[in-house]
């Protein structure tokens, strides 16, 4: 009898782990920065489209909004830009830290950006 429950909970918590890990509110992607989009009315003010799929509760079509217009991270937007810029300037990789769980227009916001050598 107790092994059945040691069974139980040993499957239940290695379910619970993987629902987690599956709807966590951040994640990474990475991919090439294929379009920048610039907008006074929508999306946050910019975003990026890079060439990997975002998925993960996002619109799955390479689309992340940088929250230009400072509505979760504020001081943080500038920065992001800059580094989107230099990464289609220079033909290098980004690396974002997306979170799912804010959003502009249903679209997930990239809270880090990091450009990949």
């Amino acid at each position: 009898m107790n092994f059945k429950k040691l069974k139980v909970v040993a499957i239940s918590s290695i379910l619970l782990g993987l629902s987690n890990t599956a709807f966590s509110a951040e994640f990474w992607r990475t991919g090439t920065v294929i379009r920048i989009l610039s907008d006074s009315k929508y999306y946050g003010g910019c975003m990026v489209n890079i060439s990997s799929n975002i998925a993960n509760g996002c619109p799955n079509n390479g689309w992340v909004s940088l929250d230009c217009s400072e509505t979760f991270y504020q001081g943080q937007s500038k920065n992001n830009m800059a580094i989107v810029l230099t990464a289609l300037a220079t033909n290098k990789r980004l690396s974002l830290k997306v979170d799912n769980s804010k959003k502009h227009d249903g679209y997930c916001i990239a809270r880090r950006v990091d450009i990949i050598k």
